[in-house]
């Protein structure tokens, strides 16, 4: 299998990472080419003729690779090698490296929706979801930035209970799929992914594959119920309403801040309303593992340049780091 592998040499180990990682893909029979997702090439290279692009980073180096590969062929798959590596861990991505690289050569994926925040201030692709309230409030990069892996998510996840014990209901107007989502909230997140945040399972049922989003919703009088499996997350489902649709549209007053994955968004005073939505064809990702019951797939509608790219010969693919 032809792979390419795109590596953030500051992620995990940094560069001392790169040649273990070359290792277990080649043992596993991947032919590689290799590239730093902070190389001036990275886009030309992405551009190349892949069968299997696999990330080795965090999630933000999936997500520059993600949101690229937008209308291409090449299978997604992930070394997770960040703090909280949400999509990885929703998508089964976290385990044995050299046991997902062979697994990979059977050919079982499955569909990741990439989203779409939109308003008047801009339009923005994300992979894990958009959240306005308590948790997008410590969502930047100074949290926990002077510790790694286990402790810095105890530090996010402590910063975020600081910011619930303090939050105060939004004053928000959100409907999903033309349908009011009313309530006294703490914090909304609309997620394409299981996990946000500081690793935090907040819609354990939601699918990365199936066109929708799931929204969830903290109400003011369930804070303490929060507070209280902030302190144990993993052990029982979070204390929050959810629904599911595919388009989400929210309007708001106030000053909370708009978190667009990993990332604050200005947004003037004046256009305080986004709309978010998953756009219409799914990447296509590796899965590690046989999942049952897991949906197959969607077709996305052939295009002219996907059919020449079938008929184009060797299977490649594609490592992000």
């Amino acid at each position: 299998m032809q792979t390419l592998l795109v590596h953030n040499p500051t992620a995990g180990k940094g560069d001392h990472e790169r040649e273990e990682l070359l290792a277990i893909l080649s043992l596993a029979g991947h032919k590689v080419t290799y590239t730093s997702a902070q190389s001036g090439a990275f886009a030309r290279i992405l551009d190349g003729e892949f069968d299997l692009i696999v990330v080795a980073g965090g999630d933000g180096t999936v997500r520059k690779v993600a949101t690229r590969l937008v209308h291409r062929r090449a299978a997604l798959a992930i070394f997770p090698l960040g703090t909280a590596n949400n999509i990885a861990r929703s998508l089964g991505m976290i385990g044995d490296r050299q046991e997902m690289a062979i697994a990979w050569h059977e050919g079982r994926h499955a569909p990741l929706d990439l989203g779409i925040a939109s308003g008047a201030w801009g339009e923005q692709a994300f992979v894990e979801g958009v959240g306005l309230g308590a948790l997008a409030s410590i969502t930047n990069d100074k949290v926990g930035a002077d510790f790694d892996g286990e402790k810095r998510i105890l530090i996010g996840r402590a910063s975020f209970r600081e910011a619930l014990e303090k939050a105060e209901p939004l004053d928000l107007e959100m409907t999903i799929d033309g349908k009011p989502f009313e309530g006294e909230w703490l914090m909304v997140e609309a997620m394409i992914n299981k996990y946000t945040g500081p690793a935090l399972l907040l819609a354990p049922k939601a699918d990365p594959g199936d066109g929708q989003l799931d929204v969830i919703g903290l109400a003011a009088d369930r804070r303490e119920e929060m507070l209280k499996w902030l302190g144990a997350p993993d052990k029982s489902p979070p204390p929050v309403e959810m629904k599911r649709g595919r388009m989400i549209d929210m309007t708001w007053t106030g000053k909370p801040v708009l978190r667009i994955d990993d990332s604050p968004t200005k947004v003037p005073s004046n256009q305080r309303r986004v709309q978010i939505r998953c756009q219409g064809e799914p990447l296509k990702v590796m899965l590690p593992k046989r999942e049952a019951g897991r949906k197959p797939a969607r077709k996305a509608p052939a295009k002219g340049s996907q059919k020449k790219a079938r008929r184009s010969g060797a299977r490649q693919s594609l490592v992000v780091a």
